[in-house]
C-alpha cells in the first residue's frame, strides 16, 4: 500500500528499550516511531551483545519477527542493532588498571584486555548476529538488499548517577568499578575527569570496531552519535540522564540521525 508506514525490525539493549513510566520518546525506537516508522522490536534493556548473538531464544524471537513480516507480504526497510554497552560495563574491571599505576590515560587501561574485549569478542558477537540476520533476510527477501544499521555510543561520565525510572538494576554502573580501582571520584574533581577521559578512549575503540564492521559488510551501515553527547564539565548533564543513558532530546537526535542514514 502506498501510504503504509516504513517498517523497522530492532534488536538491542536499553537504548532501544528504556524502562519508563511515561509516554515520552525516551529511547531511540520511540523517537523513530514518532517520526512515522512502524517498529517491530525484540530489544530488552540489560541484554548483552553476547546473548543477542548466541542465545537461541533471542534468535528465535528476532527471526519470528522477520518471518511474520514475510507472511504478511511486508518487508522491513532496515534491521537496527544496538548492543555492546552492557558487555563493556561487565568487563570494565578487567580492562581498567589501578589508579596508582595510571600516570596517563593510556596507562589507565590494560591494552591487551581492551583489544581482546572489543576487537575479538565484541566484533565476533556482532559478526555472528549480523550473519544470522543477513541469512534470514536473504531467505525471505532474496531480491532485496535490506541494510543492517549499527550505532556506537557516546562518551559517558562515571559520576555515580543512577537511573531515574523504575528498573531492578538502577546503577550506577561505571562509578563503582572506578572506585574499586582507587579512583576517588566523589571527592576529587581531577579523578572524575581523568576517569571520563578513560571512558572516552574505551568508547572510541568501540566505535572504531563498528566502523571496521561496516567496511567489511557492504550492507551494514554505522551511525556515529558521539558528537550528539557532550562529556564536558558543566554541560554533560544537559545530554546524559545518568551514567549510560542520554536524555529524551538526545534520543530524538539519535533517531533522526538513523532516519537520515536510512
Amino acid at each position: 500500500m502506498p501510504n503504509q508506514k516504513p517498517i523497522l525490525v530492532a534488536e538491542g539493549d536499553s537504548w532501544f528499550d528504556l524502562p519508563n513510566s511515561t509516554n515520552q520518546a525516551d529511547d531511540v525506537l520511540e523517537g523513530l516511531r514518532g517520526m512515522g516508522y512502524k517498529v517491530r522490536s525484540v530489544a530488552k534493556h540489560g541484554d548483552t551483545l553476547k546473548d543477542m548473538a548466541y542465545a537461541q531464544e533471542q534468535h528465535k524471537a528476532l527471526l519470528k519477527k522477520l518471518q511474520k513480516l514475510h507472511k504478511l507480504n511486508s518487508k522491513p526497510k532496515a534491521v537496527l542493532l544496538s548492543g555492546g554497552g552492557n558487555d563493556l560495563t561487565k568487563k570494565l574491571k578487567k580492562m581498567l588498571n589501578d589508579r596508582t599505576s595510571a600516570s596517563d590515560v593510556n596507562s589507565a587501561l590494560d591494552t591487551n584486555e581492551v583489544q581482546k574485549m572489543i576487537f575479538c569478542y565484541l566484533r565476533t558477537y556482532y559478526s555472528q548476529l549480523i550473519e544470522v540476520i543477513r541469512g534470514a533476510c536473504l531467505v525471505y527477501w532474496p531480491q532485496s538488499d535490506i541494510p543492517i544499521i549499527v550505532h556506537g555510543y557516546g562518551h559517558p561520565v562515571p559520576d555515580g548517577r543512577k537511573f531515574k525510572f523504575w528498573i531492578k538494576v538502577k546503577g550506577p554502573w561505571l562509578y563503582p568499578v572506578f572506585r574499586k580501582k582507587g579512583y576517588n571520584i566523589k571527592k576529587s574533581h581531577d579523578d572524575l575527569w581523568f576517569a571520563t577521559r578513560v571512558m572516552e578512549v574505551l568508547i572510541d575503540k568501540f566505535n572504531e570496531m563498528l566502523q571496521l564492521l561496516a567496511v567489511n559488510y557492504d550492507y551494514v551501515r554505522y551511525v556515529d552519535v558521539r558528537d550528539l553527547l557532550s562529556n564536558s564539565p558543566g554541560h554533560y548533564k544537559n545530554f546524559w540522564d545518568d551514567e549510560l543513558h542520554p536524555n529524551e532530546w538526545v534520543f530524538k537526535c539519535i533517531a533522526n540521525r538513523i532516519r537520515n542514514t536510512l
